[in-house]
């Protein structure tokens, strides 16, 4: 049994130094039921578009938290990533189109 337990630490450390804001993004999630499937930060309804259009309109995070009591400032952070993830996501997308339509 201790084996197991510790091959799995071994791994989770290994997964973090590959990826170290994997526990980040595991914070934010999509549910079908929840906001039409919009991500959310898990366990909330909040999500992270609401997040985002807080920070740039109002860059305050007293008073961000004040309306979203329920979340803290690694769920901010998780936030933040996952639209640095998402338009990474797509900037690579559309170069892989650019390449593929110039290759034609």
């Amino acid at each position: 049994m201790q084996r197991i337990v510790a091959v799995a630490v071994i791994c989770e450390w290994r997964m973090a130094m590959v990826d170290p804001y994997a526990e980040l993004l595991h914070r934010i999630t999509m549910d079908s039921n929840v906001l039409g499937g919009k991500p959310i930060i898990r366990g909330t309804r909040v999500s992270v578009q609401n997040v985002l259009d807080h920070l740039a309109e109002e860059m305050n995070f007293d008073v961000m938290f004040e309306i979203f009591p329920h979340i803290t400032m690694q769920d901010v952070r998780a936030c933040i990533k996952y639209g640095a993830e998402v338009v990474t996501e797509a900037h690579e997308e559309r170069l892989r189109q650019l390449a593929t339509a110039s290759a034609r």
